[in-house]
């Protein structure tokens, strides 16, 4: 996946610099609902896991980007806080400690396109969740991008010293395998002086609801359900993801 380097993470961070409010306030609950320490894989650079921290909750963040992770611990640095953070990818996820709730917001875990790849990260986070632990997982619902066909977009954000970072993508659809696939290029400007560039590209998976609690029964979790839609979960709605839930068994012997 060639995806998150410095242009992609800094247009993030500009276009979203904080969690969206009721999101937020949702993960906080389960968080402080939690009987140890949380884990956010999939963190990024920080937008719920540093709100978390500054409310107490004892929790740890995973990525893959290196760039993601350095403007989560500059972002937390700014703020007095020390983060525990690891430099992994799902698929080999493997740390020093196990957790009672994990949760994966904003359906990044759909960046993990590949049945296998997905197979494998659920299998790693199962492992890494005590018995009885929560892992709660958005995802982009199949249904919220209708029928729709390919596309061509752009968009740019202001960085506050008077230049700017564009990003121009096409998206190409694979309705056999439920995929959308976002060929993109970052420019950041000064004026029209291009500084720097960058190429990206993200698949994204889009699941229908059985196929994905199948594949959370499959990984050995159990009581998997999406989350109804209420009014502390109002955010689903704007976002076209559905909330998974699922737990962990009281034991672990088969692991």
């Amino acid at each position: 996946m060639n995806s998150y380097g410095k242009l992609s993470t800094a247009f993030y961070d500009f276009d979203k610099p904080a969690a969206p409010p009721d999101a937020l306030t949702y993960y906080l609950s389960r968080a402080a609902l939690s009987n140890g320490p949380v884990l956010e894989p999939m963190c990024g650079s920080g937008r719920f896991l540093i709100p978390l921290l500054q409310a107490g909750v004892p929790v740890e963040g995973v990525d893959a980007s290196v760039d993601m992770l350095a403007a989560c611990r500059s972002r937390a640095d700014s703020l007095g806080l020390v983060p525990t953070l690891y430099e992994q990818s799902l698929q080999h996820l493997s740390l020093p400690h196990r957790y009672d709730l994990a949760f994966v917001p904003s359906g990044s875990l759909g960046l993990i396109h590949q049945t296998g790849s997905l197979r494998a990260c659920l299998g790693r986070l199962r492992r890494h969740l005590r018995p009885n632990a929560i892992l709660l997982i958005e995802l982009v619902d199949s249904q919220a991008f209708g029928a729709g066909s390919d596309d061509l977009g752009a968009r740019s954000v202001e960085t506050g010293d008077g230049g700017s970072i564009c990003y121009a993508w096409r998206s190409t659809r694979d309705w056999d395998n439920g995929t959308v696939c976002y060929d993109g290029r970052y420019q950041l400007r000064q004026g029209e002086t291009v500084l720097a560039e960058e190429s990206e590209q993200l698949v994204l998976k889009m699941y229908a609801s059985p196929e994905f609690l199948y594949e959370l029964r499959l990984a050995g979790f159990a009581d998997a359900r999406v989350v109804p839609i209420t009014d502390d979960t109002a955010w689903l709605r704007e976002s076209g993801c559905s909330l998974y839930e699922c737990t962990v068994p009281g034991s672990n012997a088969h692991d």
